[in-house]
């Protein structure tokens, strides 16, 4: 575990420490999908941007949280304005967190639905296998085992919800939410360039001086 981390650390860089995922664009809108009509704020995030910010933001460990630093190039239109692009990428995240809690709230629904029907019919087939008396009879035998097999494999699907399906949404919905609200630091050129030097302080002007006579009685 201490050598991940220690690999981890090397790969990102420590921000007040925070690791910070580093993305360079040339301009904000390379990082959106230009086929969304929808407003800027609005807009769907490029797909590789999301899987890179995502598959990132898994391999930092959580108690530490994070920083996603932007790099752009040329700001554009929102010279001035980081913040529309800090509102647009916590706006998709947070919708796309909704979208998993309803696809989880879905799963658990369709999960009790499947429960229910496998538990029926494995009922009625339990009660068919009872009826039938296979005492010497091959194809009863047949029959009676076949009956129970597919009154247990009807349960099959409830048991995979519960079990597997569920807990991989639940994952991702608490990573979208976390970079819903993840601290976005945008850089351009012009905000990283080095402070230009001060002028130095001008060197006090001389006071002329003016002569004294001195009288001796």
């Amino acid at each position: 575990m201490k050598k991940l981390s220690v690999k981890l650390n090397n790969r990102y860089r420590m921000i007040d420490g925070k690791p910070t995922i580093d993305l360079k664009l040339k301009t904000p809108h390379q990082l959106f999908d230009e086929r969304d009509p929808a407003p800027f704020r609005e807009r769907d995030l490029d797909d590789d941007a999301v899987r890179y910010i995502v598959s990132s933001y898994k391999e930092l460990p959580s108690e530490k949280g994070a920083t996603l630093s932007l790099y752009i190039a040329n700001m554009a239109s929102f010279e001035g304005n980081p913040d529309e692009i800090r509102r647009a990428i916590h706006t998709y995240f947070i919708y796309e967190a909704e979208l998993k809690r309803r696809e989880l709230r879905d799963t658990f629904k369709h999960g009790l639905i499947s429960l229910v029907i496998g538990l029926s019919f494995l009922a009625i087939c339990t009660w068919f296998s009872m009826t039938v008396n296979a005492e010497g009879h091959l194809f009863r035998s047949i029959l009676k085992e076949w009956l129970m097999l597919m009154g247990w494999v009807a349960t099959w699907k409830p048991i995979s919800i519960f079990l597997y399906e569920w807990w991989p949404i639940r994952g991702a919905m608490h990573i979208l939410r976390d970079l819903g609200q993840i601290e976005i630091q945008v850089y351009a050129p012009e905000s990283m360039k080095a402070p230009e030097p001060r002028p130095a302080p001008a060197a006090p002007k001389s006071m002329p001086l003016t002569p004294v006579s001195l009288k001796i009685s």
